[in-house]
């Protein structure tokens, strides 16, 4: 384990910056425990020539524990569902996926 892997490991053990959450690959089928780091920044998004301010959600979640993450996944936070909005991206040494999330309705 090289000193970016170990440095993401201890990161996500903090239960003070990791959150646990649930993984429900496209929807459908059991869901899956992972650790997922979340932020929630603004997301300004343009709109027939305005410009709109979005509230957004970026879940990082290790390489190591989610394979291969895809677009239209659901991720379950406490009771909120969610769906992943767009492709993920990995960093620069392949240790975490970024994907953003957008509110969905299970109702």
């Amino acid at each position: 384990m090289n000193a970016f892997a170990a440095a993401d490991a201890a990161l996500f053990r903090d239960p003070n910056l990791s959150t646990l959450v649930q993984w429900q690959a496209g929807g459908e089928g059991p869901t899956t425990p992972i650790r997922a780091i979340l932020t929630d920044p603004d997301r300004v998004e343009g709109f027939d020539g305005t410009q709109i301010l979005t509230d957004s959600m970026i879940a990082t979640i290790r390489t190591a524990e989610l394979l291969v993450p895809q677009g239209g996944d659901y991720v379950q936070i406490g009771e909120d569902w969610y769906v992943v909005d767009g492709e993920p991206q990995r960093d620069a040494h392949h240790l975490t996926w970024r994907v953003t999330l957008v509110p969905e309705d299970r109702a």
